[in-house]
């Protein structure tokens, strides 16, 4: 397939450039996430963007595609006009949850932007790494590191510069483009650049999917303008420079900005994905503090029967309980347990500081509301304030039994990393969660701090024993099938993995199962199997 040559860049008029390269300028935005086990925050401090960087954190900026990232100038902006779209979309990715796919339309009068600051780095070495899978490598794409002129070819412009056409990759090199490699579609690239600031020369390594080492080396390469000392202090991806005839849609994950060398990439462990689709849907510790726990009485959320309360009064109250949507009309009047509905409703979505300062409210007013005084435990313990928690235990020891009390005793001697205690205290409820053969917190925590203590046997026979009860019940039994396939996949036992999520496909949702039998049929080599399981949740590209 032959491609249009775009107008060099090069033969563009003074008045041009910034208008069509300028806004590769880039108006970023929406997430990038470290693929290289990095943690600290989304940016470095900085001085702002019009002073020189004085700190010397290795990290310079870090974002993260699997969540929401707050915009503005110091961090991401996101552009999206006309037809096309920058966003974030889970189907493919390196790492993590998501990554960003750009789609460029053309003839729609604009083109999309994903634009990342960091600050003004004007000596010593800079590092950018990031991975792109281009589907169509003959539309047109533009990939920049730049400073506080812009996007264009001159010194505190243009550094580093990638661009398509061709089907082959391009960089341009002392203001030429110069071919790279052929891209093979649908196929993940790690690039890594080495920029001496003060030099205005480049290392760049290419690695391709499933390969530890480079096929591509280019070293001691003058940056795009033959600038020395040329600051740069943003990068950015788009689709064409400004002609508006691309048709160029690609993804782009684990981006970093640094001052020192990157660690190794991690190796692929599947085709494309450096985790296995089981341990995406896995549940986390934190997953086990976003529930309240059942409330018993109204009592222990501040709503106490008065002589002025009918019987009927009395049960529509108790109903509430039950429907979020009605309690949540008449919450403005019964305060104590609106504070303890909104508490967790912020546990839900791990903001566990506003779940805190909801019980508290609460609490304030009606120091013995049960329930917030436990949904206070949970939100200390997801802001890892064990000792607290600990404290507030002690004042709770009249509840005996009450495995919710046993509960939140195993989530805070978890936190300490003793997780056999922690699985000793719920081994009651959890065998009480089994008889009965409901849905429990207890349970759902009992497996977890099995499958996190490594007891992926005494997992499985757990997850395995509750699918079967809930299947003899007639109940969807496919969380828990999928739970049992979970612990026999992390502990290998193939065979029983393949069975349980089998069953689990019976389930209303068959998207995680089918991804993990797909795990399955990578690890026994069964390839196709492996590619037609997670084509029919992804779907392909055709070219």
């Amino acid at each position: 397939m032959s491609a249009r040559r775009p107008r060099p860049v090069a033969a563009l008029g003074p008045r041009e450039i910034p208008a069509r390269l300028g806004r590769l300028g880039f108006r970023v935005g929406a997430a990038l996430t470290l693929l290289v086990g990095l943690t600290s925050p989304v940016v470095a401090r900085s001085s702002g963007h019009d002073g020189d960087a004085t700190t010397q954190e290795t990290t310079l900026v870090q974002y993260g595609f699997d969540q929401r990232t707050p915009t503005g100038p110091d961090t991401v902006r996101v552009f999206q006009n006309a037809s096309g779209h920058v966003r974030l979309q889970s189907a493919y990715r390196v790492s993590g949850y998501g990554a960003v796919e750009l789609r460029d339309v053309p003839g729609d009068g604009d083109f999309p932007e994903l634009q990342g600051y960091f600050p003004k780095t004007r000596k010593g070495h800079l590092y950018l790494q990031f991975a792109i899978m281009i589907p169509d490598a003959s539309q047109e794409l533009n990939i920049a590191l730049a400073g506080p002129r812009g996007f264009r070819l001159s010194r505190d412009g243009i550094a580093f510069w990638l661009s398509t056409r061709d089907e082959w990759l391009f960089h341009t090199s002392d203001s030429i483009p110069k071919r790279l490699f052929e891209v093979e579609p649908f196929t993940w690239y790690h690039l890594t650049v080495d920029y001496d600031v003060e030099a205005g020369r480049y290392h760049l390594w290419a690695v391709r999917e499933g390969e530890r080492e480079p096929f591509l080396t280019r070293l001691d390469q003058p940056n795009a303008a033959r600038q020395g000392a040329s600051a740069v202090s943003l990068f950015s991806f788009i689709g064409d420079n400004g002609d508006d005839l691309s048709a160029a849609v690609y993804y782009v994950d684990d981006v970093l900005v640094a001052r020192s060398r990157p660690a190794e990439l991690g190796r692929f462990v599947a085709p494309a994905r450096r985790r296995f689709f089981v341990d995406l849907f896995t549940e986390r510790p934190a997953d086990l503090l976003k529930s309240c726990h059942p409330v018993q009485a109204l009592e222990e959320i501040g709503i106490r029967r008065t002589a002025e309360m009918t019987e009927a009064d009395w049960r529509t109250l108790e109903r509430w309980l039950d429907d979020k949507a009605a309690f949540g009309a008449v919450g403005p009047a019964l305060g104590i347990a609106l504070r303890w509905r909104q508490g967790c409703d912020a546990l839900a979505t791990g903001q566990f500081q506003d779940a805190l300062s909801s019980f508290d409210d609460g609490l304030r007013r009606d120091p013995d509301a049960l329930a917030l005084v436990l949904g206070r435990g949970l939100a200390l313990a997801g802001l890892g304030r064990f000792a607290e928690l600990d404290r507030s235990l002690d004042g709770l020891a009249d509840l005996g039994a009450d495995p919710r009390l046993q509960h939140l005793h195993a989530v805070a001697i978890a936190g300490t990393r003793d997780l056999a205690t922690a699985v000793a205290w719920l081994e009651g409820p959890a065998r009480g969660a089994l008889l009965a053969g409901e849905p429990s917190a207890m349970a759902d925590a009992y497996f977890t701090l099995l499958r996190l203590d490594g007891r992926w046997s005494a997992a499985f026979d757990y997850a395995h024993s509750m699918a079967g009860l809930f299947a003899r019940q007639s109940a969807d039994a496919s969380l828990w099938f999928e739970r049992a396939g979970q612990a026999a996949f992390a502990d290998r036992q193939l065979d029983d993995a393949r069975r349980a999520f089998e069953s689990a496909r019976l389930g209303a949702d068959s998207s995680r199962p089918d991804l993990a039998l797909a795990d399955i049929a990578w690890l026994e080599g069964d390839v196709e199997r492996e590619r037609k399981l997670r084509e029919n949740i992804y779907g392909r590209l055709d070219f």
